[in-house]
């Protein structure tokens, strides 16, 4: 009889034991549970990611075309800090009042002054100097060359070629381009961010009468849809542009300003943006030889095929020169 007790005792203790055990085990789990740091980081990140009030409400209207890219979260670590705004309606009655939206052309010819700046270089820059507050780039001030890229359609991967040349001579450029374009090649995007390039804007399409032609607007409307796109999809906030045709408007420029865009021109092209357009290599060497000067900035396209003899040997001479390359300051 005893040893039956002891027996019957011993299993009774080794129940309440186990359901003890069980017991304490579920609490330590819905502790964890409830202190998950995961499940906090996912809510911090989608905070910071989450777009600025007034971006928010300068999404592009549902008449836009859709990407067939997925959206990637965009990088805050990359971006760069540019106090981007859409302007308001008071805003767009002040620079029609102050500025003057006749469409003018900018260009530089090859004339040289006696200090070796470009003639008309130095005129337009005491036009946008003091209007604009040196916000118009029209050459490198640093004194360094530069290389600027036009980007609006694409022929034989040459873009891609001039990316490997560009990566072999360590030299960094920045691409002006438009939604279209970066929407059909977001892979050649990636290449240009990823080997430390930039992107520069001109605009979410290309008017064919030019961009100043538009109203200040859909001028508005046409930045802060692209400059959305990149954002979202690429992780950046652009902060150049260039009129792609040379034709602006002081409204214009004053409206882009007003946005929080600096404007790029040039102090040296060439008519190398037609893709079947037969241009002797030599000659657009010796031509962007002839009108080096410094604070150089050669505006340049990819589409024709000429240009993929031409950069690396200009790039060699310029540094033959004892000339260093850099995007534009």
């Amino acid at each position: 009889m005893e040893n039956r007790n002891w027996i019957i005792t011993a299993v009774i203790s080794s129940i309440v034991l186990i359901f003890s055990v069980l017991i304490g085990l579920s609490v330590h789990n819905m502790t964890i549970e409830k202190t998950d740091p995961s499940k906090e980081t996912d809510v911090q990140e989608s905070e910071i990611d989450s777009p600025s009030e007034n971006e928010s409400k300068s999404e592009p209207d549902s008449t836009s075309e859709s990407p067939s890219e997925p959206e990637t979260a965009p990088s805050t670590e990359t971006e760069s800090p540019v106090s981007f705004r859409m302007p308001e309606e008071a805003d767009y009655e002040r620079i029609r009042a102050q500025y003057d939206q006749t469409i003018k052309s900018y260009y530089a010819t090859a004339a040289l002054n006696t200090n070796g700046d470009p003639v008309d270089v130095v005129r337009f820059e005491s036009i946008f100097d003091p209007m604009f507050e040196g916000k118009v780039h029209c050459r490198n001030r640093s004194g360094k060359i530069s290389l600027s890229f036009i980007l609006v359609r694409e022929y034989d991967s040459n873009t891609e070629y001039v990316l490997n040349y560009l990566r072999e001579k360590e030299v960094k450029s920045i691409f002006f381009t438009d939604y279209y374009y970066a929407e059909a090649h977001p892979d050649i995007i990636r290449r240009i961010l990823a080997d430390g390039h930039q992107i520069g804007s001109l605009g979410y399409s290309l008017p064919t009468n030019g961009f100043a032609s538009l109203t200040l607007e859909k001028q508005a409307d046409e930045i802060n849809k692209f400059h959305i796109y990149m954002r979202d999809h690429f992780g950046i906030r652009m902060d150049r542009f260039t009129f792609v045709n040379s034709q602006y408007s002081d409204a214009s420029i004053a409206l882009i300003i007003e946005m929080g865009y600096e404007v790029e021109f040039y102090t040296v092209n060439y008519a190398d943006f037609e893709h079947n357009k037969i241009i002797q290599a030599s000659a657009f060497l010796e031509a962007m030889k002839g009108r080096f000067h410094a604070g150089a900035d050669y505006l340049l396209h990819t589409v024709n095929t000429a240009s993929l003899v031409v950069i690396p040997a200009l790039i060699d001479y310029i540094r033959e020169q004892g000339y260093t390359i850099s995007i534009a300051e």
